[in-house]
């Protein structure tokens, strides 16, 4: 099964595992560039997961945002991966190599609950594992 971590695994991290495209046969394309993904957060005293779906064209714009954070070490990368907003992530870079990770989920966006935190701050290194991840999921999930 593909994932995309983002954080550190030593410490508070999310994980989304990407599976099947649920709506693979539909006609229209919105459906088809659905894929399932299991959401799991451990963000320290919490742990959390669900289910929801994403769309794959939202990996493109995620990726070009982290490789130019990644060459100038500073601005935003954001990633927006469904029109529901189960998801919304800011990695926010200070010029030096430090990122901040806030984010927002929900597992139900129509009701609620709404979980807000920031990971603790990762470095540079990290990008380049996130950006590999990302095209390895293109390759497995391209645009249909």
């Amino acid at each position: 099964m593909a994932t995309l971590i983002l954080g550190n695994t030593d410490s508070e991290y999310f994980r989304a595992s990407f599976g099947d495209r649920p709506f693979l046969d539909s006609e229209h394309a919105f459906d088809r560039n659905q894929v399932a993904v299991q959401l799991d957060l451990l963000i320290w005293p919490f742990r959390a997961s669900f289910e929801t779906t994403w769309m794959v064209d939202s990996l493109s714009s995620f990726r070009s945002e982290l490789e130019r954070a990644y060459k100038t070490l500073e601005g935003e990368a954001r990633f927006l991966p469904d029109y529901d907003g189960s998801l919304d992530v800011t990695l926010s870079g200070d010029g030096i190599g430090h990122f901040a990770i806030k984010r927002v989920v929900c597992s139900n966006p129509a009701t609620g609950p709404w979980f807000k935190f920031q990971l603790p701050t990762i470095d540079q290194t990290f990008l380049p594992e996130m950006i590999s991840s990302i095209s390895d999921l293109q390759e497995e999930y391209p645009i249909l």
